[in-house]
């Protein structure tokens, strides 16, 4: 398996809006994707990408809600075709313990391609996605999560990629509110 070099930057703004048993929270992601070989400069793309989320208290340590996303996604190449993506979803979270927690998001999306690039001309995807998440902190400054699921995501050989991951992450929080 060969390895695919780049450099990737995402910058954003996010707000929450907390009213006790309803909390609203949007915002706006700004993705950079440049290839950092040769064979892949075609895939050079920035994507504007907005969200927003409106989540419920059932009871004490259990929500659950609605979640809207959408998306531009311009390349600077001529092989792959821009597209615009809107998705609509809902989730659920519940405390399992003081430092533990799970979440389950599910929903539809759907992707519309320009005519334009090389690949074939002006397709249409939708799918449904998925996601259960299990976050626990270990310590004030540690915590980790692990992710099963399905997702759409630009292709690196094609304009769409269908993916069902397993992930692992972990945080390491040096600074307050400030995370590595």
């Amino acid at each position: 398996i060969g390895g695919y070099n780049r450099f990737e930057n995402v910058i954003g703004i996010s707000a929450l809006w907390d009213l006790n048993d309803v909390l609203v929270s949007a915002g706006y992601d700004y993705d950079l994707w440049v290839p950092l070989e040769d064979g892949y400069l075609d895939q050079k793309r920035g994507s504007d990408l907005m969200f927003a989320s409106a989540s419920f208290a059932i009871n004490d340590g259990t929500r659950a809600g609605v979640e809207l996303g959408g998306g531009l996604t311009s390349y600077t190449g001529n092989t792959y075709n821009n597209n615009q993506h809107v998705s609509v979803g809902g989730f659920g979270s519940t405390q399992v313990s003081e430092y533990s927690s799970l979440k389950l998001a599910a929903g539809y999306v759907y992707y519309s391609f320009d005519p334009g690039g090389s690949l074939p001309d002006g397709d249409t995807y939708g799918a449904v996605y998925g996601d259960l998440s299990f976050s626990q902190r270990i310590s004030a400054l540690v915590s980790h999560s692990i992710s099963v699921g399905r997702s759409l995501q630009p292709g690196i050989f094609s304009d769409l990629t269908d993916v069902i991951y397993a992930r692992h992450q972990a945080n390491w929080n040096l600074f307050r509110k400030t995370s590595l």
